[in-house]
């Protein structure tokens, strides 16, 4: 649904400026008024409106002034500027601060509806774009809980059936008199036994405690980001990943060339690169790949999870990124990893993630912009 955008309107003449407020008030859900930019700027940082309408040559703090210190605290404001033929040595500055217009003085109001009908159409687009990302968000964020659950599940087997097996043994020692009881050293041969047992049981649970640990911290999100090298990313990643891709017999491959701290949101990274190894892995298997193989590289400004999985057919290398797009089966896959992936890449780190077919797999870099 269109919505009006809030307006702020900064005008030093009393007489102009009732007269357009009338007007801007029927295209504003809010509209907020000053007589000089100081005003206007306290406004503007007080309620952040959608757009700013302007003057340029006022007091205390002229139009071009103000919207540059506006601009610092948010470079992609929506602005119109208003103006007089004589204010023409304002033009150059305005325009290298990219703003959305100008609209001579007097004021022509039907060219200055169409452009507010224009920035409200680009207000509104992004704003629907704005929800759609975050409904997305929310359906990755569900699936990636049941992907964890999953994973956890996998790594839990093996120890679970371990302490199983530990106990029946147990029991079988007690039930069968495995020990003559009535010697010291069958009594010691049993304690000694059992004190094993115990200690397998202990190891195990601890491997238990260790994953649910792993994955708890591994999901929490970064409020901040941190400095950090791309290789404790990169073992962050394989420490959640590193059973699963053992138990495929994957063998993977790490070479680091990359010894310099990067500022990144380190969860969201390293929850980009499992979500990388993942499709690799799944590639791989749904493949047959005989001796498969996932090799990470770092580089100064870059890492490349690449795999000899057989590659992207090229009639749908161009979509993976879209959202709902899958090469998975139906059942296994959302289409919402690599979009998503690409959305933390792009929008929280300032990087790109691209993908390019090799001879024989298939190779995804995350390259960070300098």
């Amino acid at each position: 649904m269109s919505t009006n955008p809030t307006i702020l309107y900064v005008e030093d003449e009393e007489r102009i400026r009732n007269e357009l407020s009338k007007f801007l008030d029927y295209f504003s859900s809010e509209l907020y008024i000053a007589c000089d930019g100081v005003e206007g700027l306290e406004l503007f940082k007080q309620h952040l409106p959608d757009v700013i309408i302007s003057d340029i040559k006022m007091p205390r703090m002229n139009g071009i002034e103000m919207i540059k210190a506006i601009k610092k605290i948010n470079p992609r404001q929506y602005i119109i500027f208003t103006t007089a033929h004589s204010e023409s040595d304002y033009f150059i500055e305005a325009v290298e601060m990219r703003i959305n217009g100008f609209v001579l003085k007097p004021i022509d109001f039907d060219i200055l509806e169409e452009k507010l009908e224009s920035i409200k159409e680009q207000i509104n687009n992004k704003k629907e774009k704005e929800l759609y990302e975050k409904y997305l968000i929310q359906q990755s964020r569900l699936a990636q809980k049941g992907e964890m659950i999953s994973m956890i599940a996998h790594q839990w087997r093996q120890p679970l059936s371990s302490i199983s097996a530990t106990s029946m043994n147990m029991q079988l020692s007690l039930e069968l008199e495995q020990f003559d009881t009535t010697t010291q050293s069958g009594r010691d041969e049993q304690k000694e036994f059992f004190k094993q047992e115990f200690q397998h049981i202990d190891n195990s649970l601890k491997f238990l405690s260790s994953v649910i640990d792993n994955f708890s911290n591994f999901y929490q999100p970064d409020n901040e980001p941190t400095m950090i090298k791309l290789e404790t990313i990169i073992s962050k990643s394989l420490n959640i990943m590193d059973n699963l891709l053992t138990t495929d017999e994957i063998e993977v491959i790490i070479e680091c060339n990359s010894s310099k701290e990067i500022s990144v949101y380190a969860n969201e990274l390293a929850q980009v690169i499992v979500n990388l190894l993942k499709n690799a892995q799944d590639s791989l298997r749904r493949n047959k790949i005989k001796n498969p193989k996932i090799k990470i590289v770092t580089e100064d400004n870059r890492i490349r999870v690449c795999d000899n999985g057989g590659g992207i057919d090229k009639d749908i290398l161009d979509k993976i990124f879209d959202p709902y797009f899958s090469t998975k089966y139906e059942k296994n896959g959302t289409g919402l990893g690599l979009y998503m992936s690409k959305i933390i890449i792009e929008k929280h780190h300032n990087a790109r993630l691209s993908v390019q077919n090799l001879k024989n797999g298939v190779c995804f870099s995350i390259t960070f912009l300098k």
